[in-house]
């Protein structure tokens, strides 16, 4: 091999070692090597948006309703305005799920537990629906709901529905604070 080849064949091999390609194979015809790509292409998220605070007005305990007969329509809601679940610049009919995360409560796990240490309530919860009516979809903690669909436009909205629950038939009046967070997991 004359130098000009020797010289050429050792600084490809240089290059290749340092771009992290460990097996260099020379064969007759050249230089031959199998690169392997992993990985995943995916598309940006979605900018959401949800209330970072929820409150409600205090209320006589005779008025909640029992957790396991409670809708979106029969609970104690917050007083003023719903709140709302809003994407926004959402790939064009991306597709998402939604899940409650938080304490689960101890007598109903459809519920999110009351976290208050200060006098708290005893038995009462927060169930989560999303949508109105009928067609409202309860979130059940740490169980992803089925998939929604961004709209054409990539936005998606919809009314969700806290409300305040006794999760037996003999809840304790108290302080009631409770934490969880909305997560959305794209598809």
């Amino acid at each position: 091999m004359n130098k000009n080849k020797t010289r050429k064949a050792l600084a490809l091999s240089l290059l290749l070692v340092s771009a992290g390609l460990s097996s260099i194979a020379f064969g007759a015809d050249g230089l031959t090597e199998t690169i392997n790509i992993e990985g995943e292409v995916t598309g940006g998220g979605c900018t959401v948006s949800f209330p970072t605070s929820i409150s409600f007005a205090d209320t006589d305990i005779s008025k909640l309703e029992i957790s396991t007969a409670a809708n979106s329509t029969n609970m104690i809601t917050p007083s003023g305005q719903m709140p709302t679940l809003d994407l926004s610049d959402c790939a064009a009919e991306q597709q998402f799920t939604v899940t409650l995360l938080g304490t689960a409560d101890a007598d109903d796990a459809n519920a999110l537990a009351n976290g208050s240490t200060n006098s708290p309530a005893t038995h009462v919860g927060l169930l989560m629906f999303l949508g109105n009516g009928a067609s409202a979809v309860k979130l059940t903690p740490g169980t992803p709901s089925s998939a929604y669909t961004a709209k054409t436009d990539g936005t998606f909205n919809v009314q969700a529905w806290p409300g305040l629950v006794k999760t037996t038939d003999a809840p304790g009046a108290g302080d009631v604070r409770i934490n969880g967070q909305i997560q959305i997991v794209y598809l």
